[in-house]
C-alpha cells in the first residue's frame, strides 16, 4: 500500500494557533477525514476563529459535515482534481 491517510503526528491546538498567527484566509479540505484531523489539530481554543475560514471542498458530502461542525463559509469545487480545487479556491479569493 502506497497510500493511507494519517493524522499529523502535532500537539493539538498547535495548528489553531498557526492559522491565527499566520491570518489565513482559506484552507483545502480533501475529505471528511482531512476535515475531522483538521478539527482535532485546531484544538478548541481557536475553533471559532477556524470555524469562521473559508473551506473549499471536493464534494457536497464533505461540506454537509463542515456545517455540521460550524463552518459556514464553504466553497464545493466541482470536484476532488487539484485543478478543481484550486479553482474553487481562486474563486474564494475574488468574493
Amino acid at each position: 500500500a502506497c497510500y493511507r491517510r494519517v493524522m499529523a503526528d502535532k500537539p493539538i491546538g498547535e495548528l489553531g494557533h498557526c492559522l491565527v498567527d499566520r491570518q489565513f484566509d482559506a484552507v483545502v479540505i480533501t475529505s471528511v477525514e482531512s476535515l475531522e484531523y483538521f478539527v482535532t489539530l485546531v484544538g478548541l481554543e481557536q475553533q471559532t476563529y477556524a470555524q469562521q475560514l473559508k473551506l473549499v471542498v471536493p464534494s457536497q458530502r464533505v461540506a454537509d459535515i463542515a456545517r455540521r461542525l460550524g463552518f459556514s463559509t464553504i466553497k464545493m469545487a466541482d470536484n476532488a482534481s487539484c485543478e478543481a480545487m484550486m479553482a474553487a479556491l481562486s474563486l474564494t479569493e475574488h468574493h
